[in-house]
């Protein structure tokens, strides 16, 4: 299998882009025409030679990825649509295929003996498609403007806060000044997925990569159980968008839809999560008197946090409610009993021990 290497490569986060000239936007619509031909017959011509696979190389030389030669058209095609979002010209000049064309363009690939070659070669790929903030590979890569692939979740993140603190947005690798747009880049996605596929990354990025692989493939089983009706999985969703965690992004509006849904179905630890939500007015309007029903309800059918939660909120006068000692002691002791629905972790039954304590002191002053 003969392999040839692209030498030139006009962009390290868009290796791709050299690709697009030979084509034209014709063909990435798919549609039939003189430059699809010219593509076909430059395909052809490299098959024809015994070329199956194209090697692209970033401008820095450190990154190399192998595309078979069939797959050109996909990946012309969603890099076209990837270009046509950012608003960027994707009409690019086409480039007439012949010999003398493609011996400057495409060169044998050697194999040296060289020992520094060798490390160069063994060099993680993954060095260049790490995002500057997470030092993760992009589960949802974006580029900045300034060039850079990020985790979009991290580079919004990291935009919000210069906002917040009333500072100029700056490139967190340059330090540069740059705008907040960002450029959704699924390429970059499929590159990384090609790498992994490939083994091509270093054990412990592949490993973290794959970790994410296995919580999305969770992620998505326990979502279609709460679509299709679950009460618990309903809970659990809720509970993740609630604290962001297992590869939920954090969202309090969603964390209290699925509370609400939990509850209908007759899930006792939903209708808690639905009474603090309203009670602290998160992801809903602030309404303390029907969170509180709630509460009540899931606290006295033996919901362990919802009467840590009254017992607190009587016990400090949280969220406008009036102190109310006697109720506290009540509920605390009940959510340090047997309940039925136990989900306090010891650190918080030492605190909730230590208010009671504390309350039961100042009750026998």
């Amino acid at each position: 299998m003969a392999l040839y290497e692209l030498s030139n490569c006009v962009h390290t986060l868009f290796p791709l882009l050299l690709l697009l000239a030979f084509t034209a936007s014709a063909v990435l619509h798919g549609r039939p025409s003189l430059s699809s031909f010219k593509l076909e017959k430059f395909l052809w011509a490299l098959s024809s030679e015994g070329i199956n696979e194209l090697k692209c190389k970033v401008a820095n030389a450190s990154l190399s990825v192998k595309w078979p030669i069939k797959t050109l058209p996909k990946w012309l095609r969603e890099l076209y649509e990837s270009l046509q979002t950012a608003g960027k010209k994707a009409a690019l000049p086409l480039l007439k295929w012949d010999r003398g064309l493609c011996k400057p363009l495409c060169k044998p690939l050697r194999v040296s003996g060289n020992a520094a070659n060798n490390k160069r070669q063994k060099r993680d790929p993954a060095a260049d498609l790490i995002c500057p903030i997470t030092r993760e590979l992009p589960w949802v890569p974006v580029v900045a403007q300034d060039g850079r692939t990020y985790e979009k979740e991290a580079i919004e993140t990291y935009f919000q806060t210069q906002q917040e603190k009333k500072l100029p947005i700056k490139s967190p690798v340059t330090n540069e000044p740059i705008g907040a747009k960002l450029l959704p880049a699924p390429q970059i996605k499929s590159l990384i997925e090609t790498l992994i596929e490939n083994e091509a990354f270093l054990s412990d990025v592949a490993e973290a990569w794959n970790k994410k692989v296995q919580e999305t493939k969770v992620k998505e089983e326990l979502l279609q159980k709460a679509n299709d009706g679950d009460c618990e999985a309903m809970q659990a969703v809720a509970s993740n968008y609630r604290s962001g965690s297992d590869s939920f992004e954090k969202d309090d509006s969603l964390a209290y839809q699925w509370y609400k849904k939990s509850h209908e179905a007759g899930n006792v630890r939903g209708t808690a999560g639905l009474g603090l939500a309203l009670v602290q007015g998160k992801g809903v309007q602030h309404c303390c008197s029907m969170g509180m029903v709630y509460l009540t309800l899931a606290a006295t059918a033996g919901s362990e946090s919802a009467a840590h939660c009254m017992g607190t909120i009587f016990a400090r006068g949280y969220y406008g409610m009036p102190v109310n000692e006697k109720e506290a002691i009540v509920w605390l002791r009940k959510s340090l009993g047997d309940c039925a629905y136990p989900n306090m972790d010891n650190s918080v039954k030492g605190e909730t021990q230590r208010l009671l304590d504390e309350l039961l002191a100042s009750e026998s002053n």
